[in-house]
């Protein structure tokens, strides 16, 4: 299995937790996919066909300012899918505070809630059309809820798997809100 592991040429205590705590997010993904593989002939009787195949690409997204984060994304393609599906996971940590970025309100406080919902609902509708919002799917204010994001080098990088705010056809939906109109609700200390 292979997984990321961060190297460093200066000294950072905090670097072996984080390798250890990227092993556990990686590695156990593969190992749950085991039931669904071709050697299990109760999920495929035709064992000449993979009932699950999944292809992972891995990127470091960030690496300035002593934040780093790793995008998964994931496609998988289960036996007599109509099309393949995809999964985005970002692992974002702190190097300098030690810390896991684990949600917005790690990195915010205030009212950048609001400021990000009204972002990600002019982007969407700039993107797909003032009709891209319907009863079907998630609304704006609900989209926050469940988006994944991710931090590059200007931007930060909120996305959707597919179904989540659209059709499958649309597969996942990515809005990029730029570091810089954000700043104001950073919390004390964050330097992205």
């Amino acid at each position: 299995m292979v997984y990321p592991v961060i190297a460093s040429n200066k000294q950072n205590s905090y670097l072996p937790l984080v390798n250890n705590d990227l092993y556990s997010k990686f590695v156990p993904s593969s190992s749950e996919r085991e039931d669904c593989s071709a050697e299990n002939p109760r999920d495929n009787p035709d064992t000449s066909k993979p009932y699950y195949s999944e292809t992972v690409e891995l990127t470091v997204n960030r690496n300035t300012n002593g934040v780093i984060c790793i995008p998964k994304n994931s496609t998988y393609y289960y036996e007599g899918a109509a099309y393949p599906g995809e999964n985005v996971v970002s692992y974002c940590f702190d190097m300098i505070s030690s810390v896991e970025i684990d949600s917005l309100d790690d990195i915010f406080v205030g009212t950048y809630r609001s400021f990000i919902v009204s972002y990600i609902a002019t982007d969407l509708e700039t993107q797909f059309g003032n009709t891209f919002w319907n009863d079907s799917f998630k609304t704006s204010d609900e989209s926050y809820e469940v988006m994944k994001f991710t931090i590059s080098e200007d931007s930060l990088i909120l996305t959707w798997d597919a179904y989540i705010l659209a059709a499958g056809a649309y597969g996942p939906i990515t809005v990029e809100l730029p570091l810089s109109s954000v700043t104001t609700y950073y919390k004390s200390g964050v330097n992205l």
